[in-house]
């Protein structure tokens, strides 16, 4: 049994704590309902971090850190705009024809493209991203002097359909060095499969050549971005690497091989769980494989400028660009 004057003293100070939490409180708890805005501060442990801002300021979507979502996120990105080809040039095959893929597969003209990803962020400080990069094209020309294309010979003065293949799986991983209200910076690796495929068909069937090739290319990652406010953003982000393989391997393989994926975006936010962005995109590389038996060059230059968007799955985690 407890005594009656420290009961007494027990009960004081609960009630004043009682009343010393009650005043200090910045904000109502959050658990079972949205918490409003005008009361609830973005830094209270029960409301978690606020993420109701928005381009058009606070969102009638207004929602806050909410669990067993805290600790991952599942996000969709999609872009699409226009594609031009700053130069692309090819040799397939020993005695081959340089082509210039810009005038022979449509390639002087501003081309579609679009590109997809998924990604899944875990831990708040790991993200894993698969992406899909669609890209072809075909035209047609009408050769002025013989062409030659693994080993077989397109006679001047007959046209030549051209078509360019070159989509492209990657898979990277990227860990977050910095993560805080000014934005963030990551560092990880990719993984790349390419599956080109070019086709040369004399237009009335008497040629055809095709020259195709899967592989795999690693590759280093950064990403990043800067906030501007609670509703924009810039962000970078950037795939690369440079590999002679005789090098890297120790054989005598002289294929020397090299890709830069590169780009530049700004954004706002205009949903608490969805981001616009604007995107100016280099890619560019190729390789050399200086095999007697199996010569091939090819190297490209392209330049993308688009729209694009992402959209979170999960509600409760931040965009402001993941607190930790």
């Amino acid at each position: 049994m407890i005594p009656a004057n420290s009961a007494f003293h027990i009960g004081i100070r609960i009630t004043l704590a009682a009343v010393a939490l009650t005043v200090s409180s910045p904000a109502p708890a959050c658990e079972s309902a949205p918490c409003d805005p005008a009361v609830c501060a973005p830094g209270a442990v029960d409301c978690g971090d606020l993420v109701g801002s928005s381009l058009f300021g606070p969102s009638p979507w207004t929602t806050f850190r909410t669990r067993p979502f805290s600790d991952y996120q599942v996000r969709l990105v999609a872009e699409g705009g226009g594609l031009a080809v700053l130069s692309n040039r090819g040799e397939f095959g020993p005695g081959a024809t340089r082509i210039d893929f810009r005038s022979a597969a449509g390639q002087d003209n501003l081309a579609f493209y679009t590109r997809w990803s998924a990604e899944l962020e875990l831990g708040r400080r790991h993200t894993v991203i698969f992406l899909y990069q669609p890209l072809s094209t075909e035209g047609v020309h009408t050769p002025s002097t013989d062409e030659r294309y693994e080993g077989v010979t397109f006679a001047a003065g007959h046209p030549v359909r051209t078509e360019f293949a070159f989509p492209f799986y990657r898979l990277s991983y990227l860990n977050e060095l910095f993560a805080g209200n000014a934005g963030y910076f990551s560092v990880g690796f990719t993984g790349q499969i390419r599956n080109a495929d070019y086709r040369f068909t004399r237009l009335d069937g008497e040629a055809f050549s095709r020259t195709k090739s899967v592989g795999f290319v690693p590759a280093l990652k950064v990403r990043g971005e800067v906030s501007l406010g609670r509703a924009s953003f810039l962000g970078f982000e950037a795939d690369g690497i440079y590999a002679p393989i005789s090098v890297l391997n120790g054989s005598d393989n002289e294929t020397v091989g090299a890709i830069l994926d590169a780009s530049v975006r700004a954004g706002v936010r205009v949903h608490p769980q969805a981001d616009a962005f604007l995107n100016v995109r280099y890619l560019g590389g190729g390789a050399t494989n200086t095999d007697p038996s199996n010569y091939a060059k090819n190297w490209l230059h392209f330049l993308f400028v688009g729209l694009g968007a992402s959209f979170d799955l999960l509600p409760g985690r931040t965009r402001n660009h993941r607190l930790p």
